[in-house]
């Protein structure tokens, strides 16, 4: 089952997408996070052909939602009115990071890094619920 990885910023949104096994996730591509957003997401959706789509929830360090996740949990709705798919939300803390040091850690310059960290992101994010939910692990965070 192909699945698609968001990873909500307040700027951008990046997007990954798995191998047709749901195995292995790839960064796809990032979107500028306008009033087109949704549109865009739910585009890379049909266009990938995804039979669910994951989108990285933005804990605080305290593992509690704050601002950021309520803009997320808003977007994941509006999302859900417009795909036909099932939309989960995961623990995303520190992926961004964890992006941006893996890519430094390859060689990108900073440029580089800037553009294509939160696509990088997403595929963290969409590779850690791929591989909890293939133990039989719940991945989304609790209510």
């Amino acid at each position: 089952m192909k699945v698609l990885g968001v990873d909500w910023g307040a700027s951008r949104i990046g997007l990954a997408v798995s191998d047709d096994t749901g195995t292995l996730a790839s960064p796809f591509k990032v979107v500028d996070n306008d009033e087109g957003a949704v549109n865009a997401v739910v585009n890379a959706a049909s266009v990938t052909g995804a039979e669910e789509i994951v989108v990285g929830y933005p804990l605080t360090l305290r593992g509690e939602e704050g601002p950021a996740a309520e803009r997320v949990q808003e977007f994941a709705e509006e999302l859900q009115r417009r795909v036909g798919v099932p939309i989960k939300l995961i623990d995303e803390r520190f992926t961004t990071k964890a992006a941006e040091e893996k890519l430094r850690a390859a060689g990108a310059s900073p440029h580089k890094i800037k553009k294509t960290a939160d696509a990088a992101a997403a595929a963290l994010i969409l590779q850690t619920y791929l591989d909890v939910t293939k133990k039989g692990l719940p991945a989304e965070p609790p209510p």
